[in-house]
């Protein structure tokens, strides 16, 4: 579930860290994460907690043959 999103995926993301002082250190990622997400989607989508997923992707290089 989208609030389930732990510290690492938050960063890995690309979030920045969230600057509100009364973020504990172990969570200015998903603090980050959830204020983008609430900037982009609104709060009423947050607290739903709807069910997301990843897709990830890995950046391959084309080889020559010579």
């Amino acid at each position: 579930r989208l609030n389930d999103i732990s510290e690492e995926d938050a960063k890995a993301e690309g979030v920045s860290p969230s600057a509100h002082t009364i973020t504990p250190p172990e969570a200015v990622y998903r603090v980050g994460f959830g204020e983008l997400w609430r900037s982009i989607y609104g709060d009423e989508n947050w607290e739903k907690n709807p069910w997301v997923w990843v897709i990830e992707f890995k950046r391959v290089q084309e080889q020559s043959n010579v």
